[in-house]
């Protein structure tokens, strides 16, 4: 899991709200901060005199956020690969990243002029010749399969676990990405370009089209993802008339286009059963509405349509849902007093400057969402009660399998933490 970066739309926009009023949050802060364990997993360090701070860029935990594996960048422009707070590597450039529950690591460097794929101290699983570019990298979460792209002129090739699985030669370099894995590592996903303007998706070796057609743009293609049996894979696209102007957006599932009665695709994923749960705009009568296979969820017109319903999350029980979407009382909302609240089964819990997605627990019982304030901090908020401390940076909690305790890892102030709240 990957930190968001710094919103620097997030610091014009606090300065403007202190000059306006500021909405209070609806609910009660939660002060105690009894049962919580906290472990620092790195920190700025004082006697570094030759560093430039920024501790934390890009940064990357493990799945069970014991392990932190982080960059900090040199007068010199080169940049360290820390990992917990220790130096396990200098390079010239550092691109992707990886670690895992054990400690151990895979990234993507640049040194000498030259790219490889490296593990734990500098063990080089591939380097790229002279004239050669890596062009994407992926990592299953247990780091057991790999899977990057590499271009050699006019040839592109995809490479898993060593072994070459695809290659591609066009008149144009192929610059594919969007890698993606299933869970098990068995099956693969990525983007290719058909030529200067359209984009497919290849899955298992089978291209399929509707990635992109016209001008809509890579960015209205999002990832191939995988449903968590790794038994499906949607992505949804945009595509462009020219003769009408007209854009219209798809679901793509197994190769096939679901039926979305012609809504404006906000967000799609898979529910944890497996089946598509997307957020859409109904151009009828301009409604938000929630859909999960072909059941209606939630259905609500706002006083604008400019955005609707965000970043759905169904409970494991099915019977909760988690939506963000702006707040009613900031319609119509301008660029520089948008506030966002989470709707959870109706009840609205805000008002933010950005809010992020849900997680509910696997028993259902509870649930955590993260939100930056207008003071640019950031706020944890539990079962509705927003935790007393304010964080710099948050990577998204998890709860433990037995839903007991909730853990996150935080950047305050020159530390980062791994903070495990038991409920």
């Amino acid at each position: 899991m990957k930190i968001r970066k710094f919103s620097y739309r997030l610091l014009i926009y606090s300065l403007f709200l202190s000059l306006s009023v500021t909405a209070v949050p609806m609910y009660a802060v939660n002060p105690g901060t009894a049962n919580t364990k906290i472990t620092v997993l790195g920190r700025e360090s004082k006697s570094r005199k030759n560093e430039i701070s920024g501790l934390g860029w890009g940064a990357t935990a493990s799945p069970n956020y014991n392990f932190l594996l982080y960059e900090r960048q040199l007068p010199s422009k080169k940049y360290q690969l820390m990992l917990n707070g220790k130096v396990v590597g200098t390079y010239e450039e550092i691109h992707e990243k990886y670690v895992f529950d054990k400690g151990n690591y895979i990234a993507l460097v640049k040194e000498k002029g030259n790219q490889s794929i490296i593990a734990d101290r500098n063990k080089v699983l591939f380097a790229a010749k002279p004239g050669e570019k890596i062009l994407d990298l992926t990592v299953t979460k247990d780091g057991t399969h790999i899977v990057y792209a590499v271009q050699r002129g006019e040839r592109t090739y995809v490479v898993k676990d060593g072994i070459e699985v695809a290659s591609y030669t066009e008149t144009w370099p192929i610059d594919l990405t969007h890698i993606n894995m299933s869970a098990d590592g068995q099956r693969i996903a990525y983007f290719i370009p058909v030529n200067k303007s359209e984009w497919s998706v290849v899955v298992d070796g089978n291209q399929w089209t509707y990635a992109n057609k016209g001008t809509a743009g890579l960015n209205s293609a999002p990832w191939p993802i995988f449903s968590p049996d790794g038994k499906h894979v949607l992505y949804h696209a945009t595509s462009f008339d020219s003769g009408t102007f007209k854009v219209s957006y798809h679901i793509i599932l197994n190769g096939k286009e679901v039926d979305t009665q012609g809504y404006k695709i906000e967000s799609a994923r898979f529910a944890p059963d497996n089946q598509v749960l997307y957020a859409a705009i109904d151009p009828n009568d301009g409604a938000s509405v929630v859909i999960k296979g072909s059941q209606e969820l939630r259905r609500k017109v706002f006083p604008s349509n400019e955005r609707g319903f965000e970043s759905p999350v169904v409970s494991a029980d099915e019977k909760s849902l988690a939506v963000i979407h702006l707040a009613n009382h900031l319609y119509p909302p301008s660029y520089w007093s948008r506030e966002y609240v989470m709707d959870i089964d109706g009840l609205e819990k805000g008002y933010y400057a950005n809010v992020n997605s849900a997680v509910f627990s696997p028993d259902s019982n509870h649930v955590v969402f993260t939100a930056d304030g207008h003071d640019l901090l950031t706020r944890v908020i539990i079962d509705g009660q927003e935790v007393e401390e304010r964080y710099n940076n948050i990577f998204q909690p998890f709860f433990t399998p037995d839903s007991s305790k909730i853990v996150f890892i935080a950047r305050k102030g020159s530390q980062w933490l791994r903070i495990e709240k038991s409920l």
